[in-house]
């Protein structure tokens, strides 16, 4: 996963945040008892990258999930998440004034829907109904980037 949070990081550096085909359909309703990514996703490709990345690590992870490693597992799912949204409000903030509603459309995606997803995938590993995550600490500093957008005068 620390590979694919690098990668994430110098794609956002680099590459176009959104999707040219950035589309608007009824498909991209978040089914929560679904366990496929909400479509959304494709509207950030270096977000629907790492998704996907995570979800490769996830599937090797649940041929052996052992409850003993939870912990760990979750302690550094945490880390690299934190990773991500440190690099999404890094650039965010250096960026030029033209993308900065893209880097908040980013920080959006990433706080309604790629965390909660990969809190629910690893939740779902190891059966828990519980969350074995606290991703109030990931979330808060997202959610303040495109409450920014949202404020701003149009």
């Amino acid at each position: 996963m620390g590979h694919a949070t690098e990668a994430f990081s110098e794609s956002i550096k680099t590459d176009s945040i959104l999707s040219a085909a950035k589309a608007q359909n009824p498909l991209m309703i978040e089914r929560r008892e679904s366990f496929a990514p909400n479509r959304v996703l494709l509207d950030v490709p270096p977000l629907a990258v790492l998704t996907n990345a995570y979800l490769h690590g996830f599937n090797e992870l649940r041929q052996c999930a052992i409850i003993t490693i939870r912990p760990k597992l979750a302690e550094i799912l945490m880390q690299e998440l934190q990773k991500v949204v440190d690099r999404i409000i890094a650039q965010k903030s250096i960026a030029r004034s033209a993308r900065q509603q893209d880097f908040a459309y980013l920080a959006e995606v990433a706080a309604r829907h790629f965390i909660p997803y990969i809190e629910r995938c690893f939740n779902h590993i190891f059966q828990s109904t519980s969350s074995l995550l606290d991703t109030s600490q990931v979330l808060d500093p997202l959610s303040e980037l495109f409450q920014e957008k949202h404020k701003q005068p149009r």
